[in-house]
């Protein structure tokens, strides 16, 4: 144990923490990838920013419990918010961003969930930051988050963002925020807008960028001055606006990420010859026939084993096949033939894959569909990740 790093904790947990996690990035391909490719920062950059990953080797550097000094430890750690009353972390698995104050000490922890199949939400935030963002519905907040649940548009509920074609409005009893530029913040890690509040016929216009303190310190005391009205009902305002900006923003800019869902529907004379051909008792040898008449004669075998791989993606365990071959002996077109076959809806070409591509694909967006691999070593890295990780 390091007693220096145990001292730390207890003396300022988050920055002891924060500091920890910005050693464990450098150990995570995945965490530096989600930082150069969502937060768009360079390795630099990150470094310099204190950027971190949780990746849940924390509690090894602890004493257990049961000894005193573990105690105090996770006790602080607890009071923090960095673990929960079970004893696990609560930024396991995150990337981590440092919340810093007007003077530039760490006040909190922001985590960035990488996977998108892990439990609770894409954002949350631990520290002293929670209590200045915090909205006067705290009931709904649960152990794992801070953060807002996704705005909707529809409604013009105190607590909602109303979104317009060019700007969002967000209306708090008679005060009136007006949010232009967000589409222009391509980064997770700002919030660079056009803030207009309004009460009445009083007015207060700037340019800030939500995520930094000291910009929404000096907004929240020019509006409370202008608009002649408490500081601290505009700070709890400025909170929930930012809380509800980041989900939405979250939600921007993953959304072109995600592939198109195309959902085709067969009409009755569609059907019905489907269900001919599917009860035919030389359906087989159609099969083949018609494979033939795609201009792939001949290898008999190695097409009808192809289509039947390839159909069995609708099952829940699949088969998987593996065209190998001298060179030019015809393998893409063998892969061509049988996938002309197939509904194009439900075939996803790649010419390689790496050994880490399977884990940052959409899985519902995979989910009985054809991957066809192209290139002899993705395939072979690919299948070796799909061994190793089922």
């Amino acid at each position: 144990m390091n007693d220096d790093f145990l001292n730390a904790i207890l003396n300022n947990p988050i920055k002891a923490i924060a500091e920890f996690y910005a050693s464990c990035l450098n150990g995570s391909d995945r965490a530096k990838a989600y930082v150069n490719d969502e937060l768009h920062l360079t390795n630099e950059q990150a470094t310099e920013q204190q950027i971190g990953f949780a990746d849940r080797t924390l509690g090894k550097q602890i004493p257990q419990r049961r000894i005193k000094r573990g105690r105090e430890v996770r006790d602080a750690l607890v009071d923090a918010g960095l673990y929960k009353a079970n004893g696990r972390e609560t930024m396991r698995g995150r990337v981590t961003v440092s919340i810093l104050d007007d003077d530039g000490n760490v006040i909190g922890l922001r985590g960035y969930k990488i996977d998108a199949h892990a439990d609770g939400p894409d954002v949350i935030v631990v520290g002293d930051e929670v209590e200045a963002l915090s909205t006067n519905d705290t009931n709904d907040t649960n152990e794992d988050t801070v953060a807002a649940t996704k705005p909707e548009s529809t409604t013009q509920d105190d607590n909602e963002l109303i979104v317009e074609d060019d700007q969002i409005i967000f209306i708090r009893d008679d005060r009136r925020y007006r949010i232009r530029g967000l589409e222009k913040n391509k980064s997770t890690l700002t919030l660079k807008v056009n803030l207009m509040a309004s009460r009445d016929d009083l007015v207060h216009m700037d340019t800030l960028d939500l995520v930094k303190a000291r910009s929404r310190t000096s907004f929240i005391k020019a509006t409370a001055t202008e608009l002649y009205t408490d500081a601290e009902a505009i700070k709890k305002d400025i909170g929930t606006v930012l809380l509800k900006l980041e989900a939405l923003q979250s939600d921007r800019i993953a959304a072109p990420k995600q592939p198109a869902r195309i959902e085709v529907k067969l009409s009755d004379d569609e059907q019905r010859e489907a269900l001919a051909l599917l009860r035919s008792p030389n359906l087989l040898e159609r099969v083949v026939a018609d494979m033939d008449a795609c201009g792939i004669v001949g290898e008999s075998t190695n097409k009808l084993a192809g289509y039947l791989a390839a159909t069995s993606r609708k099952l829940a365990k699949p088969l998987a096949i593996v065209i190998q071959s001298s060179s030019s002996a015809g393998k893409t077109s063998l892969m061509d033939a049988v996938l002309s076959m197939m509904p194009s809806e439900d075939v996803n070409r790649f010419s390689g894959m790496t050994g880490q591509s399977l884990f940052y694909l959409d899985s519902d967006s995979i989910r009985h569909k054809i991957l066809a691999i192209a290139e002899d070593e993705g395939i072979r890295q690919a299948r070796q990740i799909k061994g190793d990780g089922g």
